[in-house]
């Protein structure tokens, strides 16, 4: 998924610039981080990062404060980094099912993405 990424946001759309193959950030790494893949058969033609909430932030953080505006029982997720190979934009109408996410506190402590169904 990093150099689908990289592909599609660097080399295809210029959005990004060149990291070295790998478009990755430090909210990759956290557990409340879940990478959904689109697939054309087995090849990754694209993709979307979730970002839950943690001490470390999300990465919308950086350009949009949202949290004052919800409420203290809140459990944001951000979006980010969607990206869709070239060929497949105009034959694909992409959408983001919402029916089905769901936000959990794990036993263990940690946080978890869970239930994606479409």
């Amino acid at each position: 998924m990093l150099a689908v990424r990289h592909r599609i946001l660097v080399d295809e759309d210029g959005y990004l610039p060149d990291q070295g193959g790998y478009i990755v950030d430090v909210y990759d790494a956290l557990p409340t981080t879940a990478n959904f893949i689109v697939l054309d058969g087995t090849e990754v033609i694209g993709g979307v990062r979730l970002t839950a909430d943690s001490e470390a932030g999300m990465a919308s953080d950086t350009s949009l404060d949202f949290l004052p505006l919800l409420s203290s029982s809140a459990h944001p997720i951000a979006c980010s980094l969607f990206c869709l190979r070239q060929a497949y934009r105009d034959n694909m109408k992409p959408t983001v099912p919402t029916r089905g996410l769901r936000y959990r506190r794990s036993s263990k402590g940690g946080s978890c993405l869970a239930n994606w169904r479409c």
